[in-house]
């Protein structure tokens, strides 16, 4: 049975067509965070692609970590390259909630990706957003309270 050319033609870019409009989903963040006060409670990590949100509403990923010895890791897997931010909670009561004062101040410990502790508040997504390329990426984070 002879298939004709336009045919074959066709479905080979409809394929090329579909593997450039296909992401890759290889990418992975690694973030270690120190500076960990009690082993009450866990580690909450959050990365963000964008700021709407950001640090608390619409993360792309959550994963908690667990405390041992003042450190905790978490892993973000199958990001395609491009703009994240991390954004790490200690939950120390596991209310899975960043509690705050009653003027609104957090009152739990915070770390985020590419920024020291912030002068008052938390970053925004520009200040604490770096590059993820397709070779993943590795952060090293210090957990600061109040």
């Amino acid at each position: 049975m002879k298939v004709p050319f336009k045919l074959l033609r066709g479905s080979a870019i409809a394929g090329v067509a579909f593997l450039l409009a296909t992401p890759a989903l290889a990418a992975d963040i690694d973030v270690t965070i120190s500076g960990i006060n009690s082993t009450s409670g866990r580690i909450m990590c959050r990365v963000f692609n964008e700021r709407s949100g950001f640090p608390i509403r619409g993360a792309l990923q959550t994963v908690h970590g667990a405390i041992a010895e003042g450190t905790s890791r978490c892993r973000f897997s199958d990001l395609p390259e491009g703009r994240y931010a991390i954004a790490v909670l200690h939950d120390a009561n596991s209310n899975d909630k960043l509690d705050k004062s009653f003027i609104g101040l957090p009152t739990e410990g915070l770390a985020f990706s590419e920024t020291g502790k912030p002068a008052f508040g938390v970053p925004s997504f520009s200040s604490a957003a770096f590059r993820l390329g397709a070779d993943g990426s590795r952060l090293s984070l210090r957990m600061s309270y109040p």
